[in-house]
């Protein structure tokens, strides 16, 4: 139903608008609370359909009440660049959260949502809650706060983060959520290690599961903080690999140069030298007019000078082969060296490899022993609950008897009998 209606929006966008047009560079598009019309927004909604440029856009406080919402769902699909989309005060209600739910497992690129000031019910939040559990890989931010989520929505939403492994930050402040969702938060971030912000003021949720969150959350912190160095030696890899082919490159740049400036030097020599002849030539014709025999002994003597021209082309030419076959094997050392170092990279992947396999071992039987101090922790709460409750059946059963006590709690108010003797005469 969705890619049915995102067809239908796209022949009707494509009759109205011409393609060839050159559309606006834009990255971001702020309308919040500037009074738009529905019409105007549905417009802009519309124009999402082949706008490959935009990469935020902010239509907190308009009306979405209206069926012209489905041009957004429709549109979400298919562009490629949208990133961040801010629906916050919207009014979408039920049907709208649902509608979006239904576009957003097609949404490739989106990476922030905002509903925040959207109420709506417990479907659109197990449709959410479903979107969630399906794994969109984009989807980094998500804002429900301020949505009036009950108990049961909350618990729907904190299902389908058990099996979601791309979601950030999650943020549900000023609700109605309760233990139940405390309850499952924790269930769910137990696997889940990629959640490192969880927003969840103003709401009726136990401190007991709100520490326990904040644990987690420290945890899925820490988790990120070590990937960075992995991340950063892949980089440092790239880099330096991409370092030496620089080298190699302008090596042979460098030696290119050299070459073209030695061809220049020896084009000028000889161009210098051609001139030469030729003005001695035109000296010498001019004096074989009238002296035959001193024309051809100059003869004779030009054609030794082009043999000796000659000999000298043939020793450089010499030189040059000579010269291509010393970079040849310079080149194939550089090769070789490159296979060198090739080889002992995949000997240090080969090292890395196996340090992470230990590191995950080590890993678990950590969480094994985080996992039994959870149980004896719970185990010494229960304890002292129990302590508290029989001190405070104590102090009710003195308070009850304290009237029967002389004097009760307040020594000051006991009573004592005085011996009364003969008066003295």
């Amino acid at each position: 139903e969705a890619l049915a209606q995102v067809k239908k929006n796209f022949t009707q966008l494509a009759s109205s608008i011409d393609r060839s047009a050159r559309l606006p560079k834009l990255r971001v598009l702020l309308l919040a609370n500037n009074g738009g019309t529905i019409a105007g927004i549905g417009r802009v909604e519309d124009a999402l359909l082949i706008n490959d440029q935009l990469e935020k856009l902010v239509l907190d406080q308009c009306d979405h009440r209206c069926s012209n919402f489905r041009s957004l769902v429709g549109s979400l699909p298919v562009n490629p660049t949208l990133r961040s989309l801010s629906l916050a005060q919207c009014k979408l209600g039920t049907s709208g959260v649902l509608e979006l739910a239904k576009a957003l497992p097609f949404c490739n690129a989106l990476e922030s949502l905002c509903l925040r000031g959207n109420e709506f019910g417990l479907a659109a939040a197990l449709a959410l809650g479903g979107v969630l559990g399906l794994g969109v890989l984009s989807l980094r931010l998500l804002n429900l706060g301020s949505c009036h989520l009950t108990d049961e929505a909350g618990v729907g939403i904190a299902t389908g983060l058990t099996s979601n492994m791309s979601l950030e930050t999650l943020q549900m402040r000023d609700n109605c959520l309760r233990e139940g969702t405390g309850r499952a938060l924790v269930d769910a971030l137990r696997a889940h290690t990629t959640l490192t912000q969880l927003t969840l003021e103003l709401n009726s949720i136990d401190f007991r599961f709100l520490t326990q969150i904040r644990q987690f959350l420290e945890r899925n912190e820490r988790i990120r903080e070590k990937a960075k160095p992995q991340q950063y030696r892949q980089r440092i890899e790239q880099l330096e690999d991409c370092q030496r082919k620089v080298q190699v490159l302008e090596a042979i740049l460098q030696e290119n140069d050299r070459r073209k400036r030695r061809s220049k030097l020896k084009q000028a020599a000889a161009l210098q030298e051609l001139k030469d002849a030729q003005v001695e030539e035109r000296g010498k014709g001019e004096v074989l007019e009238a002296h035959l025999e001193t024309v051809r002994q100059d003869r004779r003597q030009v054609d030794e000078e082009v043999a000796g021209l000659e000999a000298k082309l043939r020793s450089v030419t010499s030189e040059g082969e000579y010269e291509v076959s010393q970079l040849l094997s310079r080149i194939a050392h550089v090769e070789d060296r490159i296979k060198q170092h090739e080889k002992h990279i995949d000997q240090t992947k080969n090292r890395l490899d196996s340090f992470e396999a230990r590191a995950g071992q080590e890993l678990a039987a950590a969480r094994e022993e985080l996992e039994k101090a959870e149980k004896a922790r719970s185990s010494a709460a229960l304890l002292t609950a129990a302590a508290q409750r029989n001190l405070d059946s104590y102090t009710a059963s003195l308070k009850s008897i304290e009237e029967a006590v002389s004097g009760a709690a307040d020594p000051r108010r006991r009573r004592m009998e005085r011996k009364v003797g003969p008066r003295p005469r």
